[in-house]
């Protein structure tokens, strides 16, 4: 990771614990722009770090940030000491792709205060690590998307008999849906209504084809179904929150996403799944995202100067 980086992360640890909750309750909108901010700031490490290596998939990479960010800086991160006491919530990754969004997020969300050289770990080292099940916060990476899906419903079942109160929430690949069919069915007949998967759709929100859409294939296997601005943390924070209200299910969250959001130039290449950009255009779209974190900086001191007078 690069030093810019490094200091990037070191100085956002400071909001570690005490600004997002983990019981369900609907966030108000200082805590989504906190939310948003996270997202962007790990989109910023993961440009720089890409940019470090010479080439990546910006396309996955970028389009991950918010999912993230919302898995990671809501649904799973509690305060870290109560962790250790009581465990969290269980999270089970197979979008490889988007290893360095995800080392940023977790960096950012202070899990690596007991491993701090992860933070400094070469991104293909990282990754093979992630798999290996050895980076706070990531329960369990798997290679293929039914491969996911299979551990994701084990978890969810071992929750239910050990009768703990978690939530498992998977995030899986873009890879061939029906491979997972199996895994999907067994989980409504096992009513697992703690696992939540969430999975992309390139399809924009109101222009689906019901016929060949994630969201549809869920549905026909019995699912409870929410489909979303995946780059919306009010959104996708709205829908885990619905997930919670609704029993005797499992429940799939399809994020409507656009491949290389936030990366000027990812989002402007036909295919940004293997890019090797130059460095004038990784300087560009690390500006724009700074330029952006500071305009959403700016909006939440004056949403939290609000709550403040308020008072």
């Amino acid at each position: 990771m690069s030093t810019g980086t490094v200091d990037l992360v070191r100085g956002w640890r400071t909001i570690n614990c005490g600004w997002c909750g983990a019981n369900g309750e609907i966030m108000g909108e200082e805590n989504h722009l906190k939310l948003q901010l996270l997202a962007d700031r790990a989109r910023l490490a993961a440009v720089r770090e890409l940019g470090e290596l010479g080439r990546g998939d910006y396309d996955r990479s970028m389009a991950s940030a918010e999912v993230l960010a919302v898995i990671l800086g809501y649904g799973i991160c509690r305060d870290l000491e109560e962790q250790r006491l009581i465990g969290q919530n269980a999270f089970v990754m197979t979008r490889s792709y988007a290893g360095p969004t995800l080392r940023a997020v977790l960096a950012l969300r202070g899990f690596f205060r007991d491993e701090p050289e992860l933070e400094t770990v070469p991104l293909p080292d990282f990754t093979a690590r992630c798999q290996q099940g050895l980076v706070p916060g990531v329960d369990a990476a798997a290679d293929t998307l039914a491969h996911g899906m299979s551990v994701a419903l084990g978890m969810a079942l071992s929750v239910r008999v050990d009768r703990i109160d978690h939530d498992v929430y998977a995030l899986l690949g873009d890879g061939p849906l029906e491979d997972a069919r199996e895994s999907l069915e067994l989980a409504v007949r096992a009513k697992a209504d703690r696992l939540v998967a969430f999975v992309e759709d390139r399809t924009p929100l109101g222009r689906r084809d019901d016929l060949t859409s994630a969201g549809r294939l869920f549905h026909d296997c019995g699912w409870s179904v929410h489909e979303v601005d995946g780059h919306s943390v009010k959104e996708i924070r709205a829908a885990i929150y619905d997930c919670r209200m609704i029993t005797g299910k499992p429940h799939a969250v399809i994020l409507h996403t656009v491949g290389g959001r936030g990366c000027t130039f990812a989002e402007e290449a036909a295919d940004c799944t293997d890019l090797r950009p130059t460095h004038t255009m990784i300087g560009s779209a690390c500006q724009t995202l700074q330029e952006r974190i500071e305009f959403n900086a700016s909006e939440l001191e004056d949403v939290v100067s609000g709550v403040r007078s308020c008072r």
